[in-house]
């Protein structure tokens, strides 16, 4: 230090340690911001070089375990020499190709020796048959385009004088035609099923199908095929109400949202985010998987969409939900991966996982209780009231050491960091995630709502955006239908097929032939 600035610090002892305290939380706090800038850096280094995937690699597991502290947390759980003395078992799967499915029609070729080939060296006659030697190919027909003409016959005036006298009998009868989905237009209820379950389940965009259809001379352009879906969702209008009010009726709605980008919304403009939300119900008839396009992601979204649930409400730790879940009185459940997800990204910031290796760890024997009870269920019959009982008593110990170190972890960690914002999060939504632990019908994460937008998402990539509001309605009723019949191991084509060809002969207010269209009514449709 300068003599300059030596001879400007006060002479008192008192003054001097004021200063010298003012100077050590000035250091505090610029260490906390660094460590915050660090933590952001790595992040994004992470983000735009490393993986995405929320594995560990061989190296930084072994790195982990050096450092990993977790299993010394609970010591003192009753289960602790069964926890680490597990018997690890394996099943070898079996080697080669998977068999070609029998219901594939076969098509026989017979190949056979001719009779000079078939003739005894010694006594000329024919060798006698002893059966086959078979191997099978795998052979692909494209798609092949029918026109489908339907023709009315029409039937002239009787040539009797009755007849001619009868003023109100009609001069020219004709036979009624098929009643379609769309009339007039060109497109069948085969043609529609195709082309749909290629974009909302294939993700492939009206344009590559528009190319394809015209390398076999059919030329229908994306235009057309935007209009029909526009047009095949309103008629779906009334099985997607059924559906909504079917799924209402479970114990339990699994919700999550995704952003989407709508080009023409008034008021709007074109890069404004909007809202693709997704439920998914689950009964014993059957699952239900719903889409809902919104403009925004306020709380009067779920208020609309849950209105008439009364049962568990899954989701991720947005609060849009608070105001559903408090009027309509419904137990609000966590989900574990979103608080994993978030330790994840602290762990991987640095090399060896750091305190993050410790809840990380914690959370995975959470899952393994969660994995071994789901296949001991599908082995033996077990109530759900003994399924909640054993996922209490094997989990506990785990949930209760994760409590402890969070509780800990709160006071120590700077907020602002990486590791502080996991530890706040996790704390915060500590209550809610655990309550999956007395309804055996949940499980610990909203993954079940997170795999069912996923399609969106990858269809989202292709697509890009939806052109108006009306068009990612329309998308929201297709991708509900699709994935709907996808949830309960139904083709979607063949069943958007058999929904299009038997919607339009329903009658209005003919609730008993709306049922028979639900996916687990339906019947006769491929797997």
């Amino acid at each position: 230090m300068s003599a300059s600035a030596t001879a400007k610090l006060p002479n008192d002892v008192d003054a001097l340690k004021v200063m010298v305290q003012d100077l050590q939380q000035q250091v505090s706090r610029q260490n906390s911001m660094m460590q915050v800038m660090q933590d952001e850096i790595a992040l994004l280094q992470r983000l735009n070089f490393a993986k995405s995937s929320e594995k560990w690699s061989n190296e930084e597991t072994k790195q982990m375990r050096l450092f990993d502290e977790a299993e010394s947390i609970v010591d003192e759980s009753p289960g602790e020499t069964e926890a680490r003395t597990e018997q690890i078992t394996y099943t070898r799967q079996k080697k080669g190709r998977k068999p070609i499915p029998e219901d594939i029609p076969r098509e026989e070729v017979i190949y056979e020796l001719e009779d000079d080939e078939r003739c005894c060296p010694h006594c000329d006659a024919l060798r006698p048959e002893m059966g086959f030697e078979e191997s099978e190919e795998l052979q692909y027909i494209p798609a092949r385009t029918v026109v489908k003409r339907h023709r009315r016959k029409k039937y002239g005036p009787c040539s009797c004088p009755a007849f001619a006298a009868d003023e109100s009998a009609k001069s020219i009868l004709t036979a009624p035609g098929p009643v379609r989905i769309l009339p007039g237009s060109i497109a069948s209820s085969g043609l529609l099923a195709y082309i749909l379950t290629s974009k909302f389940c294939d993700a492939l965009p009206f344009y590559r199908q528009s190319r394809l259809l015209e390398r076999n001379d059919i030329h229908i352009s994306r235009a057309n095929m935007a209009n029909w879906t526009l047009k095949v969702a309103a008629k779906c209008e009334l099985l997607i109400d059924l559906m909504r009010k079917r799924s209402r009726e479970g114990p339990l709605l699994n919700m999550d949202e995704t952003t989407v980008q709508v080009l023409k919304e008034s008021g709007r403009k074109a890069e404004t985010k909007s809202y693709m939300w997704v439920s998914v119900s689950s009964s014993r008839q059957g699952k239900i998987v719903l889409f809902h396009y919104s403009r925004t992601r306020s709380a009067d979204v779920p208020l609309s969409l849950l209105a008439g649930f009364s049962g568990v409400l899954q989701s991720d730790g947005y609060v849009g939900y608070n105001k559903a879940v408090a009027r309509f009185g419904l137990t609000h459940i966590g989900c574990l991966a979103h608080i994993r997800r978030k330790f994840h990204e602290a762990a991987k910031i640095t090399k060896s996982g750091g305190p993050a290796n410790k809840p990380l760890k914690l959370i995975g024997k959470i899952y393994k209780v969660e994995k071994d009870l789901i296949a001991l269920s599908k082995k033996e019959d077990i109530s759900p009231n003994l399924y909640a009982h054993l996922r209490r008593k094997n989990s506990a110990p785990y949930w209760k050491a994760l409590h402890k170190w969070l509780k800990e972890m709160r006071h120590q960690t700077p907020p602002k960091t990486a590791l502080g914002k996991a530890v706040g999060y996790a704390w915060n939504e500590f209550p809610k995630v655990v309550r999956y632990l007395v309804h055996p019908e949940a499980t610990p994460d909203n993954n079940i709502a997170e795999r069912a937008i996923r399609p969106f998402v990858v269809g989202r990539k292709n697509w890009l955006f939806s052109d108006s509001p009306r068009g990612a309605h329309a998308s929201a009723v297709m991708y509900s239908l699709i994935e709907t019949a996808q949830a309960n191991g139904l083709n979607p084509q063949e069943y958007l097929y058999r929904v299009f060809e038997e919607l339009p002969t329903i009658s209005e207010g003919d609730s008993d032939a709306l049922e028979r269209l639900l996916p687990w009514n339906i019947g006769d449709v491929g797997k």
